[in-house]
């Protein structure tokens, strides 16, 4: 009966431990509400007007739109939300608008680009058809109110093109820049400062994380066309930009994307045969001993609400927030899930850098206001008694000065969103 009894705990014992090793957890709570962020609430004109951007001329852009969705969606219902297929992106096979020359799409970092949009479009010089049909569909995108992305997080999903979109904001610098030439530098201001507007709401609603960069890039391309516009006509101080609300700031609706996007990923190579090799299938309740799904995605939580959190705090709060004692690490599991782990170390991107982009932004606005708002025209003077938000103490203060631009500093070398250009010390109304 002794020996009985050891036999029946061994055998307790071992189905016990293997139900351990090959069961999963339930996803984290706040991981389900994040995925639930991801799901669209209705229809969005301003998502599938911004897919048919590039439909050529004559063709109206929410109805090619409309069109490109209906294929979006039947590509997603043929494949798995995890496919790495690249017909993605071939599903829109027309004809696109040609794009406007790239020599006005020069990047501000370089030294003469803002020389050249202001020198270049005369007043007299007339829009490109091309240009004006970007104008025309940009004035109608920034008026749409309802943006929200509409297609599903995967590793192949369409991506909107953004392309189109960056070009179309750089027409409308390049318009505004044309409208003062002209004489009406107060209107062209006028026009800057809607659009700033208009890019703070397409800031709080896009859910993509390649959108959210992308319009932080273009608001700060805007505010340097307008920083710019009032040192070149000496125009008086402008309306200030109010810094930025935390929903305009925040990653968590296109991070709540990418960790959905991991977490389907992640679902569907549950008990996986072709775990390691396709062509060398293992049997599926191996699969399951070496990678649980719902393990590997609670994992990179605390990472995901790390940068979340920082992009959604103040400046000053924030430098602190991403001192190294402070950043979390991922959690390993080597006997229940071994190669979740691994697949965790290797797969997480560098998140926090586009906390600091957004972060960056909002101290970017500060510094505009500054100069806009300062009676004086000397660059120094300015800077003096200019408090960098990254450090209300001053210190450290020291700031970039060149010709063209004006950089304080910051928590990473990346700063090219928290750099001002402009014509710096220019009274006389020329560029240096």
């Amino acid at each position: 009966m002794k020996h009985v009894l050891v036999a029946l705990l061994i055998l307790t014992a071992f189905v016990s431990g293997a139900f351990w090793l090959l069961s999963d957890d339930r996803l984290h709570p706040n991981i389900q509400a994040l995925i639930t962020l991801t799901h669209p609430s209705g229809d969005s004109r301003a998502f599938t007007y911004l897919l048919g951007l590039q439909a050529p001329q004559g063709q109206h852009p929410e109805i090619a739109g409309e069109t490109l969705l209906t294929q979006v969606r039947k590509y997603e219902n043929t494949v798995t939300l995890t496919s790495t297929d690249t017909s993605t992106h071939e599903i829109y096979t027309g004809d696109t608008l040609s794009l406007p020359e790239q020599s006005r799409h020069c990047s501000f970092s370089e030294t003469h680009c803002l020389r050249e949009l202001f020198e270049t479009p005369s007043p007299t010089q007339s829009p490109s058809p091309e240009e004006q049909v970007l104008l025309e569909r940009w004035h109608q995108f920034i008026q749409l109110d309802d943006y929200q992305v509409l297609t599903q997080p995967g590793l192949s999903e369409y991506v909107p093109p953004y392309l189109y979109l960056t070009a179309a904001n750089r027409i409308s610098m390049v318009n505004s820049i044309r409208q003062a030439n002209a004489g009406d530098s107060l209107l062209a201001r006028q026009q800057l400062l809607a659009n700033i507007a208009a890019l703070r709401y397409l800031l709080a609603a896009e859910g993509h994380l390649i959108g959210k960069m992308v319009a932080a890039k273009m608001m700060s391309d805007q505010i340097d066309v307008l920083n710019a516009l009032q040192q070149r006509f000496e125009l008086p101080p402008a309306p200030p930009i109010l810094p930025l609300t935390v929903p305009e700031k925040s990653l968590r609706l296109p991070l709540a994307r990418e960790l959905t996007m991991i977490a389907n990923l992640y679902q569907e190579m549950d008990s996986e045969p072709g775990l390691f090799d396709p062509d060398l299938p293992i049997p599926p309740w191996l699969a399951r001993l070496l990678f649980k799904p719902a393990i590997s995605t609670n994992a990179m939580l605390p990472i995901y609400e790390y940068v979340i959190t920082g992009s959604e705090i103040d400046p000053v709060d924030f430098i602190s927030h991403v001192q190294p004692h402070n950043m979390p690490v991922i959690k390993t599991n080597w006997i229940r899930n071994p190669v979740g782990t691994i697949l965790n170390r290797v797969a997480l991107p560098d998140l926090h850098v586009y906390a600091i982009d957004m972060q960056d932004l909002d101290v970017k606005i500060g510094l505009f206001n500054a100069f806009n708002q300062s009676p004086s025209h000397s660059t120094q003077s300015v800077l003096n008694t200019f408090t960098n938000p990254y450090y209300p103490d001053g210190s450290p203060m020291k700031a970039s000065i060149e010709s063209h631009r004006i950089c304080v500093p910051g928590p990473a070398k990346r700063n090219e969103l928290r750099c001002l250009h402009g014509f710096f010390n220019d009274t006389s109304g020329s560029p240096n």
